[in-house]
């Protein structure tokens, strides 16, 4: 059957209350011993389930709501069994008084026809009929000669009460459970659901929008939320619907078939970055691997590319994530493929840390080409998704998720993208969180790199290594890159020289051509003979120039 056929209107009229009829004193006297045996529930079940509409046959409740049903019940403060004690005593003490009502006394005729009937032998039990008595302990079948050996039985014993999680201590099981229909709800980053959150609680939102009167959480005279209020009654039956549709307890067990685990922003390892995105911030994230996520996010870049990447740009990407892995930071990427690809396998290649976004549930491998590197990835990093298990791609997913890659690093480098690549959205929700936008330059002909070079002619910072990344990032004055001109692969012996000695050996002829005596070399450099002629002193002895018969001359180098 169609869920939506089973759900009932959204404001419909409760039905009317029947009289209950008034208790028997038999019924009353009953109460004290026969109830306390019974199986019970407690108040905030009872109440939950009352709240809550039905979805299918009366006696079989939606999934979403036996889930916060249950959770609501084990949260409940009060002890089910007082409550039961408190009832069987009133009870107790209530039942006296009904017999001692003014009634007419009985006669004598009644009197000896009770007597009679107290007085009656009743025919002896059957053999059949007979129970051989049990141990109440073991259960075992006992000799009926040492029957009388055993202790009264227990009376009045309260079940213990069944608890609906593995850890129903949990100050936040409630909040928990809660976000996992939420999670059903709508898709990442619904600026209205997550006000709602962030206002009424997670437990009180998913009660409302499951009950079809989530708009009623917004008063009706408010005019600053009277928008929200528009559209959650547009939205009722859309965002009831999904509910009714979750199962937190079937996504845990996928999860869990796969090693994944759930995290709230009430857990202590939640990472405050994520913080910054207000009212698009995650409900929570399904995390797989036993990297810390807070530690890579405080210090962690995040590179985005082009899926479609030319071999400059896959080398930028993978000698960039190398570059900082050895520095100690984290990569977060996307785990696409392309650029992502790369960042993440330089990262793995350098033993680093490595983070990657699924734009699809936790349980699936999306590209499927990169199951391998995605699995690695859950070995020495971590994998995170925002998204139900079992849940597909979608276009519009990848566009989601990039919110929680610019989130979650100090800063975002664009290594590679077209002039209509998704990399650049990453790039603006960065820039709107107040993280720094780097590019990397590329071939003034490459189509690949427009967007790179748009990015740099509105304000990117131009970075061409890991060094470069690091000294923006990084702690001021720390993490300072080297200077071009000062790094080994550029330097050259002349560079050594001071400026007197370099302009010396500039004037001399090559070796083997001509030469020129002190003088002569002092007029064609210029300066001083006396200041030549300790500079020449200092070149000879470094191996620059040669002296002969004919005067100065600059040796040949290789």
């Amino acid at each position: 059957m169609n869920a939506l056929a089973t759900l009932p209107p959204s404001h419909s009229d409760p039905p009317e209350e029947t009289p209950a009829a008034e208790p028997t004193p038999d019924a009353l006297q009953d109460l004290g011993t026969s109830s306390i045996t019974r199986p019970y529930a407690t108040r905030a079940a009872s109440t939950a389930f009352a709240a809550l509409p039905l979805c299918g046959s009366p006696a079989e409740p939606a999934p979403a709501a036996q889930h916060v049903a249950r959770h609501a019940a084990a949260a409940d403060d009060a002890d089910p069994r007082t409550d039961l004690d408190n009832a069987s005593a009133s009870a107790s003490a209530s039942a006296p008084d009904l017999e001692t009502d003014s009634a007419p006394p009985p006669s004598p005729q009644d009197q000896v026809a009770r007597t009679d009937l107290e007085t009656d032998s009743a025919p002896p039990p059957s053999p059949q009929d007979q129970v051989a008595p049990t141990d109440p302990e073991s259960g075992q079948l006992l000799d009926p000669a040492s029957a009388h050996h055993l202790k009264p039985a227990a009376v009045s014993r309260v079940p213990e009460p069944v608890l609906a999680t593995d850890a129903p201590r949990d100050p936040t099981a409630a909040d928990r459970n809660a976000r996992l229909i939420l999670h059903h709800a709508a898709e990442p980053g619904d600026a209205l659901l997550c006000r709602l959150v962030e206002r009424f609680g997670a437990p009180t939102v998913a009660s409302a929008i499951l009950a079809g009167n989530a708009a009623d959480l917004l008063p009706a005279d408010d005019e600053t939320s009277a928008a929200d209020r528009e559209s959650l009654v547009d939205r009722a039956h859309t965002l009831q619907t999904r509910c009714y549709r979750a199962d937190p307890e079937s996504d845990l067990a996928v999860a869990g078939k796969s090693g994944a685990r759930y995290l709230i922003p009430a857990d202590p390892d939640w990472p405050p970055a994520l913080d910054d995105l207000g009212d698009a911030k995650p409900l929570g994230l399904w995390l797989l691997g036993d990297a810390d996520l807070t530690a890579a996010s405080v210090r962690g870049v995040s590179i985005v590319g082009a899926r479609i990447a030319t071999g400059y740009g896959m080398h930028v990407a993978g000698e960039m994530a190398a570059g900082l892995a050895e520095r100690g930071w984290a990569v977060i990427s996307g785990a696409a493929r392309g650029i992502d690809g790369a960042a993440h396998r330089g990262t793995l290649a350098a033993r680093g840390v490595t983070v990657a976004v699924l734009a699809c549930g936790i349980d699936l491998v999306y590209p499927r080409g990169h199951e391998a590197l995605i699995g690695a990835i859950a070995a020495d990093g971590l994998v995170v998704s925002e998204l139900p298990p079992s849940t597909t791609v979608s276009r519009f997913r990848f566009l989601d998720r990039n919110r929680v890659i610019a989130a979650l690093g100090c800063g975002t480098v664009v290594v590679e993208a077209a002039a209509r690549s998704g990399s650049l959205v990453t790039a603006r929700l960065a820039d709107e969180l107040g993280r720094p936008v780097l590019a990397v330059p590329g071939p003034v002909t490459s189509e690949a790199s427009e967007g790179t070079h748009q990015l740099i002619r509105d304000g990117a910072l131009l970075v061409t290594s890991a060094a470069e990344v690091v000294e923006h990032l990084g702690d001021l004055g720390a993490d300072l890159a080297e200077p071009a001109w000062n790094r080994p692969a550029s330097r050259r012996p002349r560079d050594a020289l001071d400026p007197v000695a370099a302009r010396v050996l500039d004037a001399l002829p090559a070796e083997g051509r001509d030469a020129l005596d002190t003088v002569e070399a002092a007029l064609a450099a210029g300066l001083e003979p006396r200041v030549v002629h300790a500079a020449l002193s200092r070149l000879a002895a470094a191996g620059w120039v040669i002296r002969d018969e004919r005067g100065w001359s600059a040796r040949r180098r290789p």
